[in-house]
């Protein structure tokens, strides 16, 4: 269950991230509308403008990438009473260490805060978000529970549902996720997704194996990720070490092409 705004018009969220993204439009915007939030935007991010801003504003609501939280974290202005307004964080976008978390709620703790920042995973395809923790309802070292009205499923490549604690692709499955149809439409930004049953299956979800190809019609050169998110960090870090590298490889919406 997600906190409220309890005090309409006062209470605001600062909002970072890009409007014309998922993330930042239906979590970022529409969230916070829907919540009678005041709405304070940043058109660029700056770490000392953000805590300026925690510290003028009732700020209670954050939404953001790893990268961002880091670097708020080690601005001088950062830590102080204010924290303690908090009652809505998540991240996404990437991976981040239960080390960062812990050390970085811990400044919310010391003030009495109700928020902690929670991750989260999802995709543009099923409207940015499919699950998350929350203040309620957490699990250390996991990505949360699907949000109302997803269902998610762990499958192995004959489309079958595996068991808990086996490795293989998440699908996804809701009214939120976008129709194939759809898809096609946009397919210059979207290379691949197909629908079976019901369930969205698309290139930047968790893999048992994500295809890294110099081709963009072959499967070749595989790397292997054992139940790892496919984020960026994740990726460029399994990709530089590759010793049969010669290029960089840049990853685009969930495809790989030659630079």
């Amino acid at each position: 269950m997600l906190d409220e705004i309890h005090i309409p018009g006062e209470e605001a969220e600062i909002i970072v991230l890009p409007m014309f993204h998922s993330f930042g439009l239906c979590l970022g915007v529409h969230m916070a509308i829907c919540n009678s939030a005041r709405l304070i935007p940043m058109m660029q991010f700056d770490a000392k403008l953000f805590n300026k801003l925690m510290r003028k504003n009732l700020v209670v609501g954050v939404m953001g990438i790893p990268s961002m939280f880091q670097k708020l974290m080690k601005e001088k202005h950062f830590d102080g009473p204010w924290l303690k307004n908090i009652r809505l964080m998540f991240c996404g976008g990437d991976d981040v260490s239960e080390k960062f978390l812990n050390e970085f709620n811990s400044y919310f703790e010391k003030w009495g805060a109700v928020g902690r920042l929670r991750q989260g995973y999802g995709l543009t395809e099923v409207a940015s978000v499919c699950c998350t923790n929350t203040n309620t309802d957490n699990r250390k070292g996991s990505i949360g529970k699907a949000l109302d009205g997803v269902r998610i499923e762990i499958w192995d490549d004959d489309h079958k549902k595996l068991p808990t604690g086996e490795i293989g692709e998440i699908v996804v499955s809701g009214p939120t996720a976008i129709s194939l149809r759809t898809v096609r439409m946009i397919s210059v930004f979207t290379p691949m997704k197909t629908e079976i049953n019901g369930f969205s299956r698309v290139t930047s979800v968790i893999r048992m194996k994500t295809a890294i190809s110099s081709s963009q019609a072959e499967r070749k050169d595989l790397l292997s990720f054992p139940a790892i998110m496919s984020t960026p960090t994740t990726l460029k870090r399994r990709s530089a070490s590759l010793t049969s590298s010669k290029r960089s490889v840049p990853f685009r919406a969930g495809k790989a092409t030659r630079a």
